[in-house]
């Protein structure tokens, strides 16, 4: 089956980007797991009001998320 029906609110031009393992300031978590994998490693911290999320990959490749959105990575 066709994983699009699976996850409506992806946008066309998100899923360009996962089907060509890439990733974009702004993706959620579900759209980089889709992209690129699970993390070998995650770190889970909180600066006031917000929550960040660190991904940490065997090949050197990091994302850092704010409440959910990609906001850095290294690819």
């Amino acid at each position: 089956s066709d994983p699009k029906e699976s996850y409506p609110a992806i946008t066309p031009e998100t899923w360009s980007l996962i089907c060509h393992g890439r990733l974009a300031i702004g993706m959620t978590k579900t759209e980089c797991k889709l992209a690129v994998g699970n993390p070998k490693e995650v770190e889970h911290g909180h600066n006031w009001d917000v929550l960040i999320d660190y991904w940490k990959y065997e090949n050197g490749m990091f994302l850092v998320f704010i409440d959910d959105k990609l906001t850095e990575f290294k690819q």
